[in-house]
């Protein structure tokens, strides 16, 4: 099968890489989604908003670099939107955001704390699809 290998290689992979990978991914989709949604998928915007060139908001983008948590706070202040959440502490509970899931985009603020995880609000983003149809 010719995922064996790749599936090989990534059981090889220590799980801190893995984890590390995984979650720069999901940082960099949540950038892409901000950028769609505040500066209509344009690069230029973004730069022109944040005083840099567009070259460096590609390169930025492009997921080679890794992020430190001034950029991630520069970027944030450009989008007026939050990229990641922390979990704060305040009387043995913690709050978060998660900003997707699997299929679709969802919005969740959950609380968690010692009796587990309650949700407190859920909104949902609908995607318009079209399909050409050939003649």
């Amino acid at each position: 099968m010719k995922l064996s290998k790749f599936n090989r290689i990534v059981n090889d992979t220590p799980v801190d890489l893995r984890e590390d990978i995984k979650f720069s991914m999901k940082v960099l989709e949540r950038i892409h989604e901000l950028l769609d949604l505040k500066f209509n998928g344009k690069q230029k915007l973004l730069a022109e908003k944040m005083g840099k060139s567009e070259a460096e908001i590609s390169k930025l983008l492009s997921g080679v670099q890794n992020f430190t948590t001034r950029t991630l706070m520069k970027l944030q202040i450009a989008f007026d939107a939050p990229i990641i959440a922390v979990c704060t502490e305040t009387d043995s509970v913690s709050t978060f955001v998660e900003v997707k899931m699997t299929h679709g985009m969802c919005h969740k603020s959950v609380t968690v704390g010692i009796s587990g995880i309650e949700e407190i609000s859920t909104s949902y983003k609908s995607f318009q699809t079209t399909k050409k149809i050939n003649p």
